[in-house]
């Protein structure tokens, strides 16, 4: 067991990436919002999230805080939370009006109706995850 090499695992971390990637992007559930209402909101704030390795300085935002005002009144400002939400630089700008779905019972639990859907990023994915497996596929068959 001495000559035991990484190498003899990676079709299987590859076949294993893969199917895990497919399984998220297939069975990960949406954020849906059950009794919304409507609001414009505008794009309040961007930021950035350094990821684990600080050393990387990506250029993308990643957090966009928007304000909105509720029927009630109520002003909100808070993060977007989303899984599948996919910003690129330049999508939004500060003071850029948005269309926002908000919970009538939890305002700070909304939505950005945005013509980029989710469908998108769940396609990329699986996209990638195809390719991981085929890779696996290829490598552990050809050894």
């Amino acid at each position: 067991m001495n000559n035991f090499q990484l190498q003899n695992l990676q079709p299987y971390l590859f076949l294993v990436c893969g199917l895990a990637l497919m399984l998220y992007a297939f069975f990960k559930k949406s954020q849906t919002i059950s009794n919304g209402e409507k609001a414009e909101g505008i794009v309040f704030e961007l930021g950035r999230k350094s990821g684990h390795n600080s050393s990387l300085d990506y250029n993308v935002n990643n957090i966009v805080t928007v304000r909105f005002v509720t029927k009630k009144l109520e002003w909100i400002t808070a993060e977007y939370k989303s899984d599948f939400a996919f910003f690129y630089t330049g999508q939004y700008k500060i003071g850029d009006k948005i269309d926002i779905l908000y919970n009538s019972d939890n305002p700070n639990e909304f939505l950005i109706l945005t013509k980029q859907s989710e469908t998108r990023t769940r396609l990329i994915l699986i996209i990638a995850a195809s390719g991981s497996i085929i890779i696996g596929t290829f490598q552990l068959f050809n050894e």
